[in-house]
């Protein structure tokens, strides 16, 4: 059986990791923090559940066909190299081990199993696996600023932070496409500036290369098609149906809030699963919304178990 560790280890990528591990304590431990002040447990308590176990049923199998669509999508980014059953098995597993490993680890070993069970160079991965997180990011933030546009009556002044970072985002992706070498130049003088090594810069500059040529296909488009799908229309609706199987109706601008709040949180490095992180970005998005602590609590953490459970049933299967 191939291994999915690494031969070796880099000094300096091991003190990256260990920052990013401290950070990820520190995130969680705050974020826990706010949950512990914001909540009046006595009253928490003695809230009376009543959960729509059907309701809870059927967004638990939107859930499901939210990673399949994702797995679709990984498919088209590798260009017929990966299967569907292949695709499925990659995202779950990814999934599945970001629920249990800190810092998003899952997407690291993601990319060690693609080149060991399908012989995929690690550039390769990377590149389909920055293309697919950069187009979650751009249509998350979308997201965000739908939801907070519809809240805020449109006031554009709140919307220049995301508005930037999406326009950011989305020049940085045309550079890649259009100006790779130029690119990869900039970017080898920053990594050089920040003391990184030559051989992680030519790593780096391959994986930049077949990012680029893989923007300039069709499939791109298409996982960018499949990508708006996935957080406008599936997660709309894995939300309304978690949060109505407790009683808790969202219109589409609250569900959007919701979705976006807990994805970015998530995209944090943090604890397993965002465990903490999530609940409190998703709590506080319900605050926003006018609802107690207490009852945005219970709606977060029953959407966590929803997104959590089935990957790590279906990938640690």
């Amino acid at each position: 059986r191939p291994s999915l560790m690494p031969t070796h280890t880099d000094p300096g990528s091991s003190r990256r990791s260990q920052a990013i591990v401290a950070a990820s304590a520190a995130l969680t431990g705050l974020s826990m923090l706010y949950i512990f002040l914001r909540v009046d447990w006595m009253q928490l308590a003695g809230t009376e559940l009543a959960i729509d176990w059907l309701m809870l049923a059927v967004g638990i199998l939107c859930i499901i066909g939210v990673y399949l669509v994702s797995s679709l999508r990984w498919m088209l980014l590798f260009q017929g190299q990966l299967g569907f059953p292949a695709a499925c098995l990659v995202v779950f597993i990814g999934h599945a081990l970001n629920a249990i490993l800190p810092a998003r680890g899952g997407d690291v070993v993601k990319l060690l199993y693609l080149q060991s069970a399908w012989g995929i160079n690690l550039g390769r991965g990377a590149a389909r696996l920055v293309l697919e997180k950069t187009l979650d990011l751009i249509v998350v933030v979308l997201v965000a600023l739908v939801a907070w546009s519809a809240l805020q009556s449109g006031r554009l002044a709140q919307l220049s932070v995301p508005l930037c970072l999406a326009f950011s985002l989305i020049l940085l992706l045309l550079a890649a496409r259009k100006f790779p070498a130029t690119l990869g130049l900039v970017l080898r003088r920053l990594w050089s500036g920040l003391g990184s090594s030559e051989q992680f810069s030519q790593r780096q500059e391959a994986t930049l290369h077949e990012f680029s040529r893989l923007l300039n296909s069709r499939n791109a488009v298409l996982a960018a098609a499949l990508t708006l799908a996935i957080w406008f229309l599936l997660e709309y609706v894995f939300v309304t149906l978690i949060t109505g199987s407790v009683q808790i109706s969202l219109n589409y601008s609250s569900a959007l809030l919701i979705i976006a709040c807990g994805a970015l949180s998530v995209g944090i490095p943090s604890a397993p699963a965002g465990i903490g992180v999530y609940h409190a970005a998703v709590m506080g998005a319900f605050e926003l919304l006018g609802y107690p602590a207490e009852q945005g609590l219970i709606a977060a953490t029953l959407l966590h178990l929803a997104n959590t459970i089935p990957v790590l049933v279906l990938g640690g299967g």
